[in-house]
């Protein structure tokens, strides 16, 4: 898997699944809290945030359309 990575270009794999082990983290808030939260991460050198929304439905999706804006 090294040289395949090294060949496309790509990183390590090992170093990805190393850094994906990650945790998983309840956010609650405010959209701006949500994003505040979001930006501590980063500092911290955090470069992936998977986002699961709960409920998983289209109203919470659209409450989450602030927060999805500020991350792009």
């Amino acid at each position: 898997m090294p040289t395949a990575c090294h060949e496309t270009g790509r990183e390590d794999v090992r170093r990805i699944r190393a850094e994906g082990l990650g945790f998983g983290v309840a956010i609650t808030g405010s959209s701006d809290q949500i994003i505040e939260t979001l930006a501590g991460f980063t500092a911290a050198g955090v470069t992936r945030v998977e986002i699961v929304p709960y409920p998983n439905t289209m109203d919470t999706l659209e409450l989450l359309s602030p927060v999805l804006s500020a991350l792009m």
